[in-house]
This record gives C-alpha cells, sequence and structure tokens, in this order.
C-alpha cells in the first residue's frame, strides 16, 4: 500500500493532476477557519473551498505538511512529494487565504470565533510525546517528535547505544533515524510481543533487515544516570502475556524477579503523543477523551462547542496520512451541510440577505 501511494504520487506530480485549476461554485458566504496545515487540514480546506466557501488556513509554520512534515523521515515520507502535493493541492483551489497563528492563551479559539467565522475546524497533529513514568529523566531521554526533527531537520547525530520505547510506526521512525545518524546498536523495547506491535510489519520487518534490535516482551521501567544526570541505561522487566485488556490485545504482566538494566546513552520515548498543554487551554469549552485527544459527538466530527469540529490525529491519535486527509474531507462535508441553512438565509455570494 505504501509503495502504491507513492507510486501514485510521484505519478501525480509529473503529469500535473494536482496543479489543475478546480472550478468553484458561486460563493456562499460563509467564512470557515481551519487551524492545522497537515494532510487533514489541508484536505479539509481544499473540500470547503470547492464547495464556495472562503477559507483561512491557520499553521503555525509558513509551510504546509504538520507533523508529517516536521518528523516523519523522507525514506519513508519524501519531503518534495509532500510538500508539491500540499502546496500545489492549495493553488489549485484558489482563493485560499493562509496565515501563521498558533494556539496559545491570546490566540485562542474564543478569538477565532469572535472573527465572525461560521464555523472553525481543528486539525493540528498532536506535538508532545508521551512521556515514561520514571522517578528520574535524565540527560540523553529525547520524545520521539522531538528526537525526529532533530535528526531530520537538525542533522543531529549519536554515538553508543540507543533503546527506543514503544512498538508503533513512530518507533520504527525513531529507532532507523537513530540509526542513520550513527548509534552503534538500537533496541526496540516492547512490552507485548511482535504479534501485538502495532508498526506496519512492512516497517517492522525493514527494520529488523536494517539491524535494529527487536526486544519484546520487555516493560521498561525507569531510567539509570550517572553523578552528572546523564543517561547510562534503561531498567526493564521481562513479561508474559494474559487475558486480552480493553484494547483487545493480551495484556502485559511483569514477572517477578527479571529486572534488568539495558546499557544505552539515549533513549526516545514512542510511547504516544498528546495534545501540548498550552494547547488544551486555549480550546476553552472543547472536551477531551481520558486518552488526551478531543471528544466528538457520537457519529460525527463535531466537538463539544457549537460551531468547532476536529479531525486528523488530535481526534484519532495519531493514524496514516492517508486516514488524516479521508478524516479532513469528512469534517468539510459535516460542516458544508451544517451551514446549509445558513446559506440559505443570505442567499448565494453574500453574508446578509438585507
Amino acid at each position: 500500500m505504501r509503495h502504491l501511494q507513492r507510486w501514485v504520487s510521484r505519478t501525480a506530480l509529473e503529469e500535473g493532476w494536482s496543479r489543475q485549476p478546480r472550478s468553484r461554485p458561486a460563493p456562499t458566504g460563509c467564512r470557515v477557519a481551519v487551524v492545522g496545515a497537515g494532510a487533514a487540514g489541508v484536505a479539509a480546506a481544499v473540500t470547503l473551498a470547492a464547495h464556495g466557501h472562503e477559507v483561512v488556513l491557520l499553521d503555525r509554520e509558513a509551510e504546509p505538511g504538520g507533523v508529517a512534515r516536521g518528523t516523519i523521515p523522507p525514506e519513508r515520507l519524501p519531503d518534495e512529494i509532500l510538500r508539491r502535493e500540499l502546496e500545489d493541492a492549495l493553488l489549485a483551489s484558489g482563493g485560499i487565504e493562509r496565515r501563521r497563528f498558533e494556539l496559545s492563551t491570546s490566540n485562542s479559539l474564543d478569538s477565532l470565533l469572535a472573527e465572525d467565522f461560521d464555523a472553525v475546524l481543528l486539525a493540528m497533529g498532536l506535538t508532545r510525546s508521551v512521556a515514561l513514568e520514571a522517578a528520574v529523566r535524565p540527560e540523553g531521554v529525547y520524545g520521539a517528535l522531538e528526537f525526529l526533527r532533530c535528526v531530520k531537520h537538525g542533522g543531529q547525530r549519536v554515538q553508543g547505544a540507543v533503546a527506543v520505547l514503544g512498538g508503533g510506526n513512530t518507533a520504527i521512525d525513531a529507532a532507523l533515524s537513530a540509526l542513520r545518524a550513527g548509534a552503534a546498536d538500537v533496541y526496540v523495547v516492547y512490552r507485548r510481543s511482535f504479534t501485538e506491535m502495532p508498526a506496519w510489519p512492512e516497517e517492522r520487518d525493514a527494520a529488523v533487515r536494517a539491524g535494529v534490535h527487536f526486544l519484546v516482551l520487555t516493560q521498561p521501567l525507569d531510567y539509570v544516570s550517572d553523578g552528572d544526570g546523564r543517561l547510562t541505561g534503561l531498567r526493564v522487566v521481562r513479561t508474559r502475556l494474559a487475558e486480552p485488556d480493553a484494547s483487545g490485545r493480551r495484556r502485559p504482566v511483569p514477572i517477578a524477579g527479571t529486572e534488568h538494566v539495558l546499557p544505552c546513552e539515549v533513549a526516545v520515548e514512542a510511547i504516544g503523543q498528546s495534545v501540548d498543554e498550552t494547547v488544551r487551554q486555549a480550546l476553552a469549552g472543547v472536551k477531551f477523551t481520558e486518552k488526551g485527544t478531543i471528544w466528538t459527538r457520537p457519529g460525527t466530527l463535531m466537538t463539544s462547542r457549537e460551531r468547532v469540529w476536529a479531525a486528523g490525529d488530535i481526534v484519532n491519535g495519531g493514524a496514516t496520512v492517508v486516514e488524516a486527509v479521508a478524516e479532513g474531507m469528512r469534517a468539510a462535508r459535516e460542516i458544508h451541510a451544517a451551514l446549509a441553512p445558513a446559506q440559505a438565509a443570505t442567499g448565494p455570494g453574500g453574508r446578509s440577505g438585507g
């Protein structure tokens, strides 16, 4: 599937499919703000513009791409393909205003709604890595997103052994990036078995071929550091699998007497992503789930606040780029349907029926 997607993307760029100007219907008179210029946000903005809505695309970065552009290694998602696909789609849509904007206490959801937007779509990525609940956090421990950005854009090099905590695609990306950045050995430490590992089998197998070591049925517990506060090891315990838990996967149970220390100079936490606390504070009235993602009303992508929808990683917890695009388009269709009564009241091309 990944290779098919890449072939379609390359062909689309070479043939100029995404640059083909799109015909637009008469303006509806409705304004929509889309926060986040990643895959979900761009897909939603293009879809809304195709329905005739005035769209303002807001992002803290000048270039579109979001978390995917910042963290996914180019070997898995080529930068040029992503950039040109998004830029071409936005240009072909025509009329989409783009603005630098970062959610904060001064640039909040309330301030956006006060700008006379008829609807707001929250399509930001998850920008904070979930940390291991450890007693200490020594120098040499990184969140996965931070580590991937440093390697991809900052040219960071690493030495010695690297332990990657987690078993998803982000963990595999971090492991392979660590190898490319000069690590002598890389260990993926995962508390369940290969069967339960959420990473795509093809990506996992590529990591095995590249020389990544997989320590499955091994649960991270804490970090070990030297007198200067530098990481020297990861304390782990062996596990066995019991009955399935709420996730549907078999629950790992620690095996008494198997605790030991895995020596390492770098640890990368790839056990999940969450919403930054500053973003949460800027979204007053928006309900969050226990997992830290935005809650949406059953069967829809509308949030707990009226006129506010959400899509992409901030709702699903982090999925594929293809799924983010599909969710952004779905949210756009829901917004268009919700704005239909307002369009009928004002008439096409104006904001009031006079």
